[in-house]
C-alpha cells in the first residue's frame, strides 16, 4: 500500500469516522474529487485500518459509463454483507431494517429479500404464508 502523501486531513477525517463507528455511532464518509488525487488509496487505507480492528468491511464502486444499474454501489455492498454474514445475522439484520417479510423466511421467498414501500411492511405477493 503506497503512503498517503499530502492526505493528512482527509485521512484524519476517515480515521475519526472509523473510531466513531467502533464506538457504536454510524455514519457515512463520501470521498470525492478529481481523478488521480488518491481517492482509491484513501479508501483502501481506511478499509485496511478497519479490517485490522476486526470490522466487517464491504464496498461498492460506480461505473464510469452509461447503463449502470440504479444504486449499483449499494447493491454491491448489500451482496458483500450477505456473503459475509452468518444466516442468523442476516435474518436479524434484514428484519431490523424492515426488509424481510415477518411472515416469510428467506428460503420461502426463494432467497430473495422482500422490499417494502412506504411506512410499514406489506406482505409480498410471493409470501406463501397466509
Amino acid at each position: 500500500m503506497p503512503a498517503l502523501i499530502g492526505r493528512d486531513l482527509p485521512a484524519a477525517i476517515v480515521r475519526g469516522a472509523l473510531e466513531r463507528a467502533r464506538g457504536g455511532h454510524g455514519g457515512l464518509v463520501l470521498i470525492a474529487g478529481e481523478a488521480g488525487i488518491g481517492k482509491s488509496a484513501l479508501a483502501a487505507d481506511a478499509a485496511d485500518a478497519a479490517r485490522r480492528t476486526g470490522a466487517l468491511v464491504a464496498g461498492g464502486a460506480c461505473w464510469d459509463r452509461d447503463g449502470a444499474p440504479g444504486y449499483w454501489p449499494w447493491t454491491q455492498v448489500v451482496r458483500s454483507l450477505r456473503r459475509k454474514a452468518a444466516p442468523e445475522e442476516w435474518t436479524a439484520a434484514t428484519q431490523a431494517a424492515g426488509l424481510l417479510c415477518p411472515h416469510c423466511s428467506a428460503s420461502r421467498a426463494g432467497g430473495r429479500l422482500i422490499l417494502a414501500r412506504g411506512p410499514g411492511l406489506r406482505r409480498s405477493s410471493r409470501c406463501t404464508t397466509r
